[in-house]
């Protein structure tokens, strides 16, 4: 069922816990983070049929990106953060990603897949936080 109806009814139940840290996500929380980063995408350029991709390692970030992409009629690519560089960047590219969003952690595999040798204007959409990097 779409998050969003559990929202409307009871916010604060949980939607995932990972089960190593305890850390959790609300239904309130994943609605209200995946409609300002499908507002965002959007603002963007992104548009239905779009994709985006999604280089993260094992992180509740996720499920906002996924259900953000959902919501907006975008395609994602998930991107296993153990691939090499090389492997990853063959992904994104090939996927035709118009958009990289990437776990903080993963900064410096980011920017060797994302950088400017390989065609990415990393320039463009640049957003920090809350464990997220979109380029």
């Amino acid at each position: 069922m779409y998050p969003g109806a559990f929202a409307r009814v009871r916010s604060e139940r949980v939607a995932a816990i990972m089960a190593d840290s305890g850390e959790q996500l609300t239904y309130g929380e994943l609605e209200d983070r995946s409609r300002r980063l499908s507002r965002l995408l959007y603002d963007a350029g992104l548009r239905r049929g779009d994709v985006v991709a999604l280089l993260t390692d094992n992180a509740l970030r996720a499920f906002e990106v996924y259900w953000a992409a959902l919501r907006s009629g975008l395609y994602l690519t998930a991107v296993n953060c153990h691939l090499t560089a090389d492997e990853a960047a063959y992904i994104i590219g090939d996927c035709g990603a118009r958009v990289l969003v990437v776990s903080a952690g993963l900064g410096d595999l980011a920017a060797t897949v994302a950088g400017p040798a390989r065609g990415w204007n990393c320039d463009g959409l640049r957003r920090r936080g809350r464990g997220l990097r979109i380029v």
